[in-house]
């Protein structure tokens, strides 16, 4: 009795802590591909903002001055992690990035105030505490998706021709474009909280 008891708390354990897994899926095209999950960081997203008149500017003075600034009056505390990528169709010396965002909610108290203590990176530039975190708390799965897309379907589209070396369309004529669907290939990046 005490072993099938001990199996159900078990199961139950399993499934709430399987359910309470937050997954965040990047989709890239098919020329995309050596990834590697790279840090996480404590930021903060703008939610709301202000654009007010700078006092003193001259507009269009001698620097060409935009006398207007945008200021942050809200914003969100997230974990924002990194992945690094490599790509065929835009080959690069650095590695470009990407970033999916997870609620600070989903993390204890503890691993947040962690991730705050070296915010922001520029300010802690040799620790490795980032780089840890996101190894012991987050897990990366690639793979290659089929995905339906929406194209122009030329067969019953009506696309009206370009006039002269300017490229001008005809003004007498009016398309009408009509949308069939079809698919292609996608890499999808999954960044799971574990």
């Amino acid at each position: 009795m005490k072993t099938k008891m001990m199996m159900i708390a078990l199961t139950l354990a399993f499934v709430g802590s399987a359910s309470a897994s937050v997954s965040k899926t990047l989709s890239f095209n098919t020329g995309v591909y050596n990834f590697s999950l790279e840090d996480a960081q404590y930021d903060l997203i703008p939610t709301k903002t202000v654009t007010r008149p700078i006092p003193g500017c001259v507009e269009g003075g001698e620097a060409g001055n935009v006398c207007e600034e945008t200021v942050v009056v809200e914003s969100q505390p997230v974990i924002r992690v990194y992945l690094s990528y490599s790509d065929t169709f835009f080959p690069s010396n650095e590695r470009p990035y990407s970033s999916v965002t997870f609620d600070v909610a989903d993390f204890s108290a503890a691993q947040v105030e962690l991730l705050k203590s070296v915010y922001p990176g520029w300010k802690h530039p040799f620790s490795n505490v980032n780089r840890q975190f996101a190894a012991e708390n987050f897990t990366l799965e690639v793979k290659t998706v089929r995905k339906t897309i929406r194209i122009v379907d030329m067969q019953k589209s009506k696309i009206c021709p370009i006039i002269g070396e300017v490229g001008l369309p005809d003004p007498n004529c009016r398309e009408e474009l009509v949308y069939k669907e079809s698919w292609t290939n996608a890499v999808e990046a999954t960044v799971t909280k574990k």
